[in-house]
């Protein structure tokens, strides 16, 4: 009977680390260039508000480092205004990490 439960603490210590590991416990991404970990890698080494992740399907994806709305709209405003683009030709989607 010991034995069980020492089988069943490791299963559950090794699925938890899998979960850990690969950042299952994130909403998924939407885009499948890039995994969780690597955005999370990318965003905690730069320095920058706003770092690009990736160009799939002719749309360049991007993530702020901040949970904070308003001023990840402020960031992406800014970002829009700079690079010239019209009303017509933006579409912009923002997805918040905990």
């Amino acid at each position: 009977m010991k034995k069980v439960f020492v089988t069943i603490g490791f299963a559950i210590i090794i699925a938890g680390a899998l979960v850990f590991y690969n950042k299952l416990y994130y909403p998924s991404l939407p885009i499948e260039t890039i995994s969780k970990r690597e955005v999370l890698e990318k965003l905690n080494t730069s320095d920058q508000p706003i770092v690009f992740l990736s160009k799939e399907n002719g749309q360049e994806w991007y993530i702020v480092h901040t949970p904070n709305t308003s001023e990840s709209d402020e960031i992406i405003k800014r970002m829009v205004s700079q690079s010239g683009l019209s009303g017509n030709r933006r579409h912009i989607d923002v997805a918040v990490l905990p």
